[in-house]
C-alpha cells in the first residue's frame, strides 16, 4: 500500500511538472498611469509566513508614484503564484523626480526571519535636522508579514552644510552569519569628487557598527556586489578607474576582502582589454580561509572592425586574489551580466552558472533584450547549454535590460527584467518577469542563440586602499501600505513555486546546511513560532520504516535527534532549547525534508 502510495504521488508530481513546464512572460505597469510608468530593481521569491497568510509567492521592490503624479517614491509590491497582485507598501519622496529615485535591492532576513530592503534617493525634500542632503540611502527591516520593524536612512551622525552634498550610495546588501548587515557602495564628499569604496555594518536592530571609506589612489571606485566568505571576510567586486588628470577614467575591475571589522585583507584591480568591470560576486566553495568565488560583469574588446565588442565576463577567483581560470561569452554586438546565480552539482568540481544581463547582437533594430545564459562549468572548463532572449507585445520598446534571477521552483527561473519604451516624445519604464523553465526546449516564449565562450587572460594589479572611518548614524522615515500594480500576463502559464523555489540547493553552501521553507502541502509543521511541543502532520499515515527527526541550530550543529513511530502526526518537544532560529530535518525510506522552525 505504502509503495503504491508513493507512486501515486509521484504520478501526481510528474502531471504537475507537465502542466506548469513552460516558459512565461508577465508585464507589470501602474494602473493609475497610461504609460504604465513603473520599474523594478529588485526581487524575492518566498513564501508566507504561515498557511493562513496570504499565498505569497514573490516580491518587487520598485519605483511608482501615486494618483498625484508629483507625489514619487519606493514600493514594495507582493503577488501570488500567477503574478497576481496582493498588496502593497510606499516610502514617499514627494517632488523627486524618477530618475533620483534609485530602489537597489530586496534580501530575505533568514535569522531576523523577514526582509532587508535598500534603496537611494537623490535630493530628497525630507530633511535631517533641518537640513536638506545630496544622499539619502535607506534601510527598511520588515517583519515577515511585510510590517516594517524600523525605517532608517543613512547619514553622517552630524549634519552640517559641509557634509550634507556627500554621495552615500549603497548598491548592495546582505545578511551576515551573526544576523548583521552589511552594505556595500561609494562616498564621495561632494558630486564631481573623488569616490570610493564604501561598508557599513549595521547590527539587525539598525543601530550602527561601523562605516569605511577606502579612497584608492585618486581614481574613483565603487562597489558594486558583496558576499561573505566562510571565515566571515567580506568580498566585494566593481570597478577602479585609471585616471589622470581627474578622477574618472576607463574602468577596471576590482576585487578586495575586508575582515569582519572592516580591515582589507587583499585588493587588486584585473586589468585587461578596454574596460572592465565586477558586476556580481557569489562564493562557490566553504574552505575557511581558502574560498573560491566567481566574478561575472562585462569586458570591452576590440573587434575586426576596431569597433568595442562588449562581452559578459566570467572570472573564476581565489579568496587570495589568484586567478583560477578567465572567460568571456558574447557574439558581434554588446552583451553584459548583471546577476549570477551558482548551483553546486554533486559529485565533482561542476556547477550550473546562470546569469541574466543584456545583448543587442540579435536585436532587429537598435534594442537591447535581456537575456537568460547557462553556463556548465566542469573541471574549470565553460560550455554553453543556452542563451535565450525574450520577445514581447510591446514594440516600442528601445531597451530591454535583465536585472535579477531566481529560483522560481524545481529547475524553473524567474528574470526580472525593465523595459524602456517610447510614448510619443516620452521615454517611460514598466517592469518584466520572465519564467524560464529549463525543461521547455520548445522555443515557446524565447528565443535561442549560440554565443562562443572564449578563454582569456587578464593582469592582476594589487592596490592599497586607504581606511577611513566614517561618523554614521540611522535616521527614522517613513513606510505604510499603499497602492496598486497591475499585472498582464503575454506569453505561458506563468507559476512562481516558492516552496521548492527555497529547497534548492546554492553552491558555496553545504548541503546539510540548506534552509527550507514549510514544504509542500503533503507535509505541515506547526505551530510555527513554536514555544514547546512542535506537530509534525504528513497527511497520509507513515507507517513503514521509522521516521528520525533531527533539530540543528543554524550553524548546522545537531541539537536532539527523535525517532518517531509513524502514523498521521508525530509531537516532538522542544522544551529547554533557547529562543531562535531552527532547522527540522526529517529522514523516512532515503527521503530527506528540512523546514525552518522558530522557538519562541
Amino acid at each position: 500500500m505504502k509503495k503504491h502510495l508513493y507512486l501515486l504521488l509521484s504520478i501526481l508530481l510528474v502531471t504537475t511538472t507537465v502542466l506548469h513546464a513552460q516558459n512565461a512572460q508577465q508585464l507589470y505597469f501602474n494602473q493609475l498611469s497610461t504609460d504604465f510608468d513603473y520599474q523594478a530593481a529588485s526581487f524575492v521569491v518566498d513564501t508566507p509566513p504561515s498557511p493562513t497568510a496570504a499565498p505569497r509567492a514573490f516580491l518587487l521592490w520598485s519605483k511608482n508614484f501615486v494618483k498625484d503624479p508629483a507625489i514619487r517614491g519606493l514600493t514594495l509590491d507582493e503577488f501570488d503564484a500567477a503574478g497576481n497582485f496582493l498588496s502593497e507598501h510606499f516610502n514617499p519622496q514627494p517632488q523627486v523626480p524618477t530618475e533620483s529615485i534609485l530602489p537597489k535591492k530586496i534580501i530575505r532576513a533568514r535569522l531576523a526571519k523577514g526582509y532587508y530592503l535598500l534603496a537611494y534617493v537623490i535630493k530628497s525634500i525630507k530633511t535631517i535636522n533641518g537640513i536638506q542632503v545630496y544622499s539619502t540611502p535607506l534601510v527598511i527591516r520588515l517583519d515577515p508579514n511585510l510590517n516594517p520593524v524600523w525605517v532608517a536612512k543613512l547619514h553622517y551622525s552630524t549634519v552640517t552644510t559641509a557634509n550634507a552634498q556627500a554621495i552615500i550610495e549603497y548598491n548592495d546588501i546582505i545578511e551576515s552569519v551573526n544576523s548583521d548587515v552589511v552594505l556595500a557602495g561609494r562616498y564621495a564628499d561632494a558630486p564631481g569628487k573623488q569616490t570610493s569604496v564604501l561598508l557599513t555594518r549595521l547590527s539587525q536592530t539598525g543601530a550602527m557598527i561601523w562605516t569605511f571609506h577606502y579612497p584608492l589612489s585618486v581614481c574613483n571606485a565603487e562597489a558594486l556586489s558583496l558576499t561573505e566568505l566562510t571565515d566571515r571576510n567580506l568580498a566585494i567586486t566593481g570597478y577602479q578607474e585609471s585616471c589622470s588628470g581627474g578622477p574618472s577614467g576607463p574602468r577596471t575591475l576590482l576585487y578586495a576582502t575586508f575582515n569582519a571589522v572592516g580591515t582589507p585583507a587583499v585588493a587588486e584591480r584585473l586589468l585587461g582589454g578596454q574596460a572592465l568591470s565586477g558586476s556580481k560576486i557569489v562564493k562557490h566553495t566553504t574552505i575557511a580561509g581558502a574560498d573560491e568565488l566567481f566574478i561575472t560583469g562585462y569586458i570591452d574588446l576590440i573587434s575586426p572592425t576596431g569597433a568595442i565588442n562588449k562581452q559578459v565576463l566570467l572570472v573564476d577567483i581565489k579568496e587570495s586574489g589568484g586567478l583560477i581560470t578567465i572567460n568571456h561569452i558574447g557574439d558581434a554586438g554588446q552583451e553584459a551580466a548583471s546577476d549570477l546565480v551558482v548551483e553546486g552539482v554533486p559529485g565533482g568540481n561542476s556547477f550550473n552558472l546562470y546569469f541574466t544581463g543584456y545583448t543587442d547582437s540579435y536585436a532587429t533594430t537598435l534594442k537591447t533584450d535581456a537575456f537568460f545564459l547557462w553556463v556548465k562549468y566542469v573541471n574549470h572548463i565553460p560550455n554553453l547549454v543556452s542563451f535565450n532572449t525574450f520577445p514581447t507585445s510591446i514594440s516600442n520598446y528601445v531597451a530591454m535590460k535583465g536585472v535579477e534571477l531566481k529560483w522560481a521552483g524545481k529547475e524553473r527561473f524567474a528574470i526580472l527584467a525593465n523595459t524602456q519604451m517610447t510614448f510619443g516624445t516620452q521615454l517611460q519604464t514598466n517592469t518584466h518577469v520572465f519564467i524560464r523553465e529549463l525543461n521547455d526546449f520548445t522555443g515557446n516564449c524565447v528565443k535561442s542563440y549560440q554565443p562562443p565562450v572564449t578563454a582569456y587572460q587578464l593582469i592582476v594589479q594589487p592596490v592599497t586602499p586607504a581606511t577611513v572611518r566614517l561618523p554614521f548614524a540611522p535616521y527614522r522615515d517613513e513606510y505604510t501600505p499603499f497602492n496598486k500594480v497591475q499585472p498582464r500576463p503575454e506569453c505561458g502559464a506563468f507559476k512562481v513555486d516558492p516552496y521548492n523555489a527555497n529547497n534548492l540547493r546554492t553552491a558555496g553552501q553545504p548541503l546539510s546546511s540548506v534552509p527550507a521553507v514549510k514544504g509542500p502541502a503533503t507535509i505541515r509543521v506547526y505551530p510555527n513560532p513554536v514555544n514547546d511541543q512542535l506537530y509534525i502532520d504528513y497527511g497520509a499515515p507513515k507507517n513503514k520504516g521509522r521516521i528520525t527527526a533531527g533539530i540543528y541550530s543554524t550553524d548546522m550543529r545537531l541539537i536532539r535527534t527523535f525517532v518517531l513511530p509513524g502514523g498521521n502526526r508525530n509531537s516532538i518537544s522542544l522544551q529547554g532549547l533557547s529562543s531562535g532560529l531552527y532547522f527540522l530535518q526529517l529522514q523516512h525510506q532515503g527521503a530527506t525534508q528540512v523546514f525552518e522552525i522558530r522557538k519562541e
